[in-house]
C-alpha cells in the first residue's frame, strides 16, 4: 500500500507537474485516513461515557455465520478507533460556551445539578406525551395477572414506583427544558390501575417531597436517591403492607455517619465539565449489617440478587426492581424473616412466590411501563 501511494505521488510530480504542496496535501490525506486503524482500544469499559463498549463479535460463531457481521463491525469500531477520546474531549469543549450545557447523556441543572437526558427520564419531567391507552391497558393486564395469581395462592402484591430526582427537585432542573403544567404521565399511569385493577401501587412521591426541606434526599450527581430518600420510600409502602401485615415492624432509620458521593451522571459528564471540588456529604443509615446476606451476580451483567435473612423479623418477601432497589434492600432486610431480592428487570418468577408471604415489584418511574415488558412465568 505504501509503494502504491509512493509511485502515485512521484507520477503526480513528474508526469502531472503538480506543485510540491499538492503533493504535501494528498500526503497528510493518505497519513489521516490510516490515522484510524493505526491503533485499536481495547478496554472494555469507557470511563468517560461510562458505559460497556460493543464486543467483538466474529464472522463465525459455533461454526454458524454472524449475518450481523458488518453492523458489530461498525460498532465495535467506532468505539474502538485511534484518537477517540481526543475528538470525544475536543466536543466536550463546546459546552464550556453554555450556562446550562446538555450533553449527550447528561442535563447540567441550577447549582450544578445533574440529570439524565434519556428520554424516557425528560419525558417524565416534560409531561409533554401522555400515555396511550393501549400502553396503560397493557401495563393493568401484566400487573393485574400477576396481583390475581398472589391472592388466588394466598399472597400480597405491592407495586412500587420509586420517583424520579426531577419530581422530587424540579427546581434545579435546566430552564433550557420547558414544564407542561399537568398531572404527568405517573399520576395519569397510577389513576388508570386504580381505577381498573385492584393493584396496590404506591408512589411516595409526596411524602418524599415533605422532608426535602430537612436534608439532600437524592444525590446532586446521580440518578439515584440516597439512604434517607429511599427511607421515606420505604415507610410508604411498609404503611401500605401493615394493612395487610399489622404484625411486621417497621424500621426506624438512625443515621450512622455521612459519605461523599459524585455517582452516574457525574462519570456520564464529560471530563472537562466535572467540578471535583464540589462534593456533598449525605446520611447514611445504620440498616446494614444487622442481617447475614449472600450475593450473586449475574454472568456478563451488573444485575444481582440477594437473599437476607434475619431471624428478629416475621414475614417473608419476593422482591424484584432495578437500581433504585438497592437503597430499599437493608431496610426491606431490617424488616422481614427471609427476603429474595432480583435486580434483573426482565422477568418475574411467580414460582418462586410459593415461598414467600409477599411479592414487590420496584420500578424507578421513568420505567414504569417496561412493566409490560417483563416475562412473568407463572
Amino acid at each position: 500500500l505504501m509503494y502504491k501511494i509512493s509511485n502515485y505521488l512521484a507520477e503526480f510530480k513528474t508526469i502531472k507537474n503538480q506543485s510540491r504542496i499538492e503533493i504535501v496535501f494528498l500526503s497528510l490525506f493518505f497519513i489521516m485516513l490510516l490515522i484510524p486503524i493505526s491503533y485499536i482500544d481495547q478496554d472494555k469499559v469507557s470511563e468517560l461515557e461510562n458505559r460497556t463498549l460493543t464486543k467483538w463479535e466474529p464472522l463465525i460463531i459455533n461454526k454458524n455465520l454472524n449475518c450481523n457481521f458488518g453492523k458489530n463491525f461498525e460498532n465495535w469500531f467506532n468505539d474502538r478507533f485511534n484518537m477517540r477520546n481526543i475528538l470525544i474531549f475536543i466536543d466536550s469543549l463546546k459546552y464550556h460556551f453554555s450556562k446550562y450545557p446538555i450533553t449527550q447523556n447528561v442535563i447540567k441543572g441550577k447549582d450544578g445539578w445533574l440529570f439524565l437526558n434519556w428520554k424516557s427520564s425528560v419525558i417524565t419531567y416534560t409531561n409533554e406525551k401522555p400515555i396511550n391507552q393501549k400502553e396503560l391497558e397493557n401495563a393493568n393486564k401484566v400487573l393485574s395477572n400477576i396481583n390475581d395469581y398472589a391472592i388466588k395462592n394466598n399472597k400480597k402484591f405491592y407495586f412500587l414506583i420509586a420517583p424520579a430526582k426531577s419530581t422530587i427537585y424540579p427546581e434545579f432542573y435546566s430552564p433550557k427544558i420547558q414544564r407542561n403544567k399537568n398531572n404527568g404521565r405517573t399520576l395519569q399511569f397510577v389513576n388508570y390501575i386504580a381505577q381498573n385493577s385492584k393493584v396496590k401501587v404506591i408512589y411516595p412521591k409526596d411524602e418524599i417531597i415533605k422532608h426535602k426541606d430537612k436534608e439532600f434526599l437524592y444525590y446532586k450527581y446521580d440518578t439515584h436517591w440516597n439512604a434517607l430518600g429511599a427511607y421515606f420510600g420505604y415507610l410508604e409502602i411498609c404503611h401500605a403492607i401493615k394493612e395487610d401485615f399489622p404484625d411486621i415492624d417497621l424500621y426506624e432509620y438512625r443515621e450512622l455517619k455521612h459519605e461523599k458521593r459524585f455517582g452516574d451522571l457525574y462519570k456520564m459528564l464529560p471530563k472537562s465539565l466535572r467540578d471535583k471540588k464540589s462534593s456533598i456529604k449525605y446520611s447514611v443509615s445504620d440498616a446494614e449489617g444487622k442481617y447475614s446476606k449472600k450475593t450473586k451476580t449475574f454472568k456478563d451483567s451488573r444485575e444481582k440478587f440477594f437473599d437476607t435473612i434475619n431471624s428478629k423479623k416475621k414475614r417473608t418477601a419476593l422482591i424484584y426492581g432495578d437500581s433504585f432497589l438497592t437503597k430499599l434492600i437493608p431496610y426491606f432486610a431490617n424488616t422481614f424473616n427471609k427476603c429474595h431480592i432480583n435486580q434483573n428487570e426482565s422477568f418475574v418468577d411467580m414460582k418462586k412466590l410459593k415461598d414467600y408471604d409477599i411479592l414487590i415489584i420496584e420500578l424507578t418511574e421513568r420505567n414504569i411501563l417496561d412493566i409490560s415488558n417483563k416475562k412473568v412465568i407463572f
